[in-house]
């Protein structure tokens, strides 16, 4: 229950892109964050067992995300309708047959999917509107030194692939994923593994790197999914935002559903082109 803004920590700015230093920052936290949960497996199963129970999802599971599987879905045929029908047929037929699917997929990511020998807590929301920085270092005042993940409401056992997932491709470009996408994943397995080590335990047998690896082919459709809506609503201005309390759903839904911009439609193409090129089924 700190002030964290006491201690020196502002928020992280989710309008833009992140840049090399925030990003390398995150992916080493997240590798000790999701370090503790496989620790806690390992050498204290019933105190994971305890937290996995009293950790259920919260929002995908609630009536609450029926209006967003619409908007998931209608955005997703905005980039569609893009494409030109010729020259871009390598993204087309992957897109539609996965936009004709996202209530079985968001149902199976429900299930059993979510858990498993290398589940972990996530923190559900890892984006930039819910990670604060401070800047220790006056020499290089613009390179965060340490970070404090907030807003925990949506936290949940799940594989660790879903936070990864989440945090590059909703935080990231494209470009940038060219030059750092496969050193972001090393980082966060190095980190992950150091820590895992200092507490007595080894990474290898608790999420072998190639586990890792699969775990991002298989639920990369969530990633695609979360990026369709979160980038389109941290993309609007707040003055096209309608108001969630006082707005029928219909409205919020059709207010929500259009993207933002061109630059929407850049980020959502430059995911699903990353996806075919790194092998991601979605």
């Amino acid at each position: 229950m700190d002030n964290m803004k006491s201690k020196g920590f502002v928020t992280g700015n989710h309008r833009v892109e992140v840049d090399y230093p925030h990003a390398l920052l995150v992916m080493k936290e997240l590798g000790k964050f999701h370090a503790m949960s496989l620790a806690m497996r390992d050498q204290k199963p019933g105190v994971f067992r305890h937290l996995q129970d009293n950790c259920q999802e919260s929002f995908f599971n609630s009536d609450s995300f029926e209006p967003v599987l619409t908007m998931i879905k209608n955005l997703g045929n905005i980039v569609l309708e893009s494409y030109d029908p010729i020259r871009d047929s390598l993204y087309i037929e992957p897109l539609k047959r996965s936009l004709s699917k996202v209530n079985d997929t968001f149902a199976g990511m429900r299930l059993q999917e979510r858990y498993g020998e290398y589940a972990v807590i996530n923190h559900g929301d890892a984006q930039m509107r819910n990670i604060m920085f401070k800047y220790g270092d006056s020499a290089h005042p613009s390179t965060p030194t340490e970070l404090c993940l907030i807003d925990w409401q949506l936290a949940h056992v799940a594989s660790p692939a879903f936070d990864i997932l989440w945090f590059i491709f909703v935080c990231t470009g494209q470009e940038f994923r060219n030059r750092h996408y496969k050193q972001l994943l090393e980082e966060y397995y190095g980190s992950m593994s150091t820590l895992l080590r200092q507490l007595g335990s080894n990474a290898e047998k608790l999420l072998p790197f190639d586990v890792l690896m699969e775990h991002l082919r298989k639920f990369a459709p969530y990633g695609l999914y979360i990026a369709i809506w979160i980038a389109a609503l941290n993309m609007k201005e707040s003055a096209n935002i309608p108001d969630l309390y006082n707005s029928s759903e219909d409205v919020i839904i059709n207010h929500l559903s259009v993207a933002p911009s061109q630059a929407y439609m850049t980020k959502i193409r430059g995911v699903i082109s990353d996806f075919i090129e790194y092998g991601y089924t979605f």
